[in-house]
């Protein structure tokens, strides 16, 4: 099913869940004319209200879960904040990653501007807390493919976590990409997200499969992706 020209992943009880691709905002920008994920539903169900109850960067593709109830996006936020929402990315990295796995990242994360751009930085104090885990790796000859749950939702944090692990994700100039191989965008992609229902307590997992390019990039570079998890 298409809306809005997104594909929906999931609709029912109010809750909808899309998957966004690479370079839509989710959120309108100072640039009128670009569109973005909200903006796009908003007039794509003009009379409902569209809420969302967490964000994907720009670049990042996947499972973005929105609400059409404004009780539901509460109840649903609330979930979040209970550590009770769990989501699986995964990514596609510079250099190789030898770790034994389960891998737990926590650090505290700190927005920081270089040179005028802001990216988040790991701090001993003054930051909040984040944690990730590295549930599983494949490496290639350059790239190695990670699979990673975030614990926390901070800013950037997967992408801050990765590079600290000295495996930045492909395309990711911010936290020290080198484009060895280039790539044509920042690879990381929201695959699942699992969650209680916010009436039944129903168990749902919400899936979006890998995109074709991401997937063709892996293989271009000797990296297949079946079966890297679980």
């Amino acid at each position: 099913m298409i809306a809005a020209g997104l594909p929906i992943l999931f609709d029912r009880d109010g809750l909808l869940a899309v998957a966004k691709p690479p370079g839509l905002p989710v959120h309108p920008t100072r640039d009128l004319q670009r569109p973005s994920v909200l903006g796009l539903l908003q007039r794509a169900y003009p009379t409902q209200h569209i809420g969302l109850v967490h964000r994907l960067d720009v670049d990042t593709t996947g499972v973005l879960l929105l609400t059409r109830d404004k009780a539901l996006q509460a109840e649903l936020g609330r979930a979040f904040a209970e550590r009770r929402v769990h989501k699986t990315y995964v990514a596609l990295c510079e250099g190789r990653l030898e770790a034994s796995l389960p891998l737990a990242i926590h650090n505290y994360l700190k927005p920081q501007k270089l040179s005028g751009i802001e990216r988040m930085v790991a701090v001993r104090s003054g930051g909040e807390v984040a944690r990730s885990t590295v549930v599983a790796v494949r490496n290639g000859v350059q790239l190695c493919a990670v699979v990673v749950q975030p614990e926390t939702g901070r800013r950037h944090q997967i992408r801050a976590h990765l590079s600290g692990l000295g495996t930045p994700l492909c395309g990711d100039r911010l936290y020290g990409a080198k484009g060895r191989p280039p790539a044509p965008r920042v690879m990381l992609h929201a695959w699942h997200i699992e969650l209680p229902h916010p009436q039944t307590g129903e168990k749902l997992l919400i899936s979006c499969a890998i995109p074709d390019n991401f997937a063709q990039f892996a293989r271009q570079h000797d990296l297949p992706l079946a079966d890297l998890w679980p």
